[in-house]
């Protein structure tokens, strides 16, 4: 069976990724930094591994990992770089903590979630890294500069990474969606 591994799949398009790979038969994980959607992900889905994750730290990720492929025989077939946040309004005007934290998730989360699932990624066949870029890095954004500049990050991460791990049989991917209705787009 193949599996999946989905950060930030709580809520919005990590979630509703999850829920179209559960119905394809999918080993699904679900890992995200917010608890309380986690229950509700929990009660509504019994059968997917689900659990706790700040993309920030190194340790946690390695400990996810090696919690979600316990369940999968060791292999995982596709990482799902999801995860990400969205400060929006003039630069000038926010704090420079968000800044901060935005960087770290929607930057060194995916660069830290790719050098975590690689061995990972290496030891399964047809494997994939999915990154969720964004259409706000094809043009840089007003009022959401620091979203537009790090998902040009993740795209340049992308292109580097489908380039360097393709002699290991990784494909790597970035998927640029446009604006979705989700709690992300409310910011």
């Amino acid at each position: 069976m193949s599996s999946i591994f989905i950060t930030g799949g709580a809520a919005g398009i990590g979630l509703a990724t999850a829920e179209r790979f559960d119905r394809e038969g999918w080993t699904v994980g679900v890992y995200d930094v917010n608890a309380e959607a986690l229950s509700k992900v929990r009660a509504n889905h019994p059968d997917w591994i689900v659990g706790e994750l700040d993309v920030r730290d190194e340790n946690r990720w390695a400990q996810a990992l090696e919690e979600f492929t316990s369940h999968t025989d060791g292999k995982l077939d596709v990482l799902d770089n999801n995860a990400g946040v969205l400060v929006a309004g003039p630069l000038e005007e926010i704090s420079p903590a968000a800044v901060r934290t935005q960087i770290e998730i929607d930057c060194l989360g995916v660069t830290l979630g790719a050098q975590a699932a690689f061995p990972y990624l290496k030891a399964t066949p047809g494997s994939h890294l999915v990154n969720i870029a964004s259409a706000s890095a094809i043009y840089g954004q007003p009022d959401i500069a620091t979203y537009s500049a790090a998902k040009f990050y993740v795209a340049g991460l992308t292109e580097a990474l489908e380039l360097e791990w393709e002699p290991h049989g990784i494909r790597v991917v970035g998927i640029w969606p446009l604006w979705a209705k989700t709690a992300l787009a409310d910011n």
